[in-house]
């Protein structure tokens, strides 16, 4: 147990304790993608994002798109994958892999 506030550590967080969590590391890597600024940064919120919900195929997809404006191609095609396999009817992780796919055969 918290000493602090009560919670039992030894039990698993829920999905809308995760999703809490996560969600201004998300918003702070969107903004980011957004304004073209502090995209190491912003990376790196991403990742902590997807430490609390793995199977969220719209931080997969923020991710390919960061490390995509990072100029990391294969990543980013990785990460497009990921969110279409979790997700298989996402359309802008499909556009944003037919994109990454096209600019990375024409190199």
């Amino acid at each position: 147990m918290c000493p602090h506030c009560g919670l039992d550590l030894n039990q698993p967080l829920k999905e809308g304790e995760l999703q809490a969590l996560a969600k201004p590391y998300l918003e702070k890597a969107r903004k980011a993608v957004n304004s073209g600024r502090n995209l190491t940064q912003a990376l790196l919120d991403c990742e902590q994002a997807l430490e609390y919900l793995p199977d969220s195929a719209e931080a997969h997809n923020l991710h390919g798109l960061l490390l995509d404006s990072l100029e990391k191609p294969k990543e980013a095609i990785l990460e497009y994958r990921e969110a279409i396999r979790l997700e298989p009817d996402y359309v802008e992780a499909k556009e944003n892999l037919a994109d990454a796919e096209a600019n990375r055969s024409s190199i």
